[in-house]
């Protein structure tokens, strides 16, 4: 099972956004257990929807901006740890992106249904560069919104899910999750990690 964390910032000052980034970066570290083959970042900033893919020492994939020379905006800071299973490639890394950067998810769980979903995806259209079920989701949240939930058999997320491209975010789906808690502190809200 993957590891992932998240940090929303209820202050925009770029020194707690540098902060938090270490701070990520430590939260997302001590979840390498669940995670070893792989680590990923991302940065969002709701205000103008921009999300920056980043990248550390661990990730396959050295996209974006390394973590550690990251300062911001963003108000948003999402951590992955890879546990690579379904498509074992650097193709299935996370953060994922999706129809050209508009959606980005960073994922925890397993959808049991995931290659029926990708050929009814599929027959609607919809083409496919990895194997994995993170992608699926993705596809699926496209083609039929929030209620693509109701379409998968599985568990997770347990985590975030980020849509800048309309300005918006939202800390999981909700579905089969299992319970997590976040504290308030120091300007910044810890989302659940798992």
């Amino acid at each position: 099972m993957c590891g992932i964390a998240g940090l929303v910032f209820l202050d925009r000052d770029p020194g707690l956004v540098s902060r938090g980034a270490e701070l990520i970066r430590k939260m997302t570290g001590a979840l390498r257990h669940r995670g070893p083959d792989d680590e990923g970042y991302l940065a969002v900033d709701s205000g103008t929807g921009e999300a920056t893919e980043l990248w550390g020492s661990d990730s396959a994939l050295k996209r974006g901006v390394d973590i550690e020379d990251f300062r911001g905006p963003a108000d948003l800071l999402l951590g992955h740890r890879r546990l690579a299973v379904l498509d074992p490639s650097p193709a299935g890394h996370q953060p994922m992106a999706y129809a050209g950067r508009r959606y980005w998810v960073v994922y925890n769980g397993e959808i049991f249904n995931w290659l029926e979903l990708r050929g009814e995806l599929a027959s609607l259209g919809y083409d496919f560069r990895t194997g994995t079920d993170t992608e699926v989701l993705l596809a699926a949240y496209d083609a039929w919104g929030t209620d693509c939930v109701r379409r998968f058999i599985g568990t997770g997320p347990s985590g975030c899910t980020t849509w800048p491209g309309d300005g918006s975010f939202s800390p999981g789906i909700g579905w089969g999750c299992a319970s997590c808690t976040g504290t308030a502190t120091s300007g910044c809200l810890p989302l659940p990690r798992k």
